[in-house]
């Protein structure tokens, strides 16, 4: 493996380290949080959402990359999703986790 290449590998692989990760902790809260009755529907309409966003995300994310470089719309992305989602994730698992 070359140098250049070495980056790229160790990325890839916090990449799928970190998806794995945010599915299996984003799966696990939407099953403790949710009622059973609503678990499906909640489901269904997270997914509708997530797929419809992805379009959207890429024509955002090609615009900005566009005006800057390849590196800035994933930084900004990540940023923005670890900003929005951490206070929620953070008081949901501490609630779950209060209640026997």
């Amino acid at each position: 493996m070359r140098s250049r290449e070495a980056p790229v590998a160790v990325a890839a692989v916090a990449l799928g380290f970190g998806s794995t990760w945010w599915n299996v902790v984003s799966i696990t809260l939407r099953q403790r949080v949710v009622p059973a009755e609503l678990l499906g529907r909640v489901t269904a309409v997270d997914r509708m959402v997530a797929f419809c966003a992805a379009p959207l995300g890429a024509v955002g994310a090609g615009f900005l990359a566009h005006r800057t470089d390849l590196r800035t719309p994933y930084l900004v992305i990540q940023l923005a999703a670890t900003g929005v989602s951490a206070p929620s994730i953070r008081r949901e698992v501490r609630a779950a986790t209060a209640t026997p």
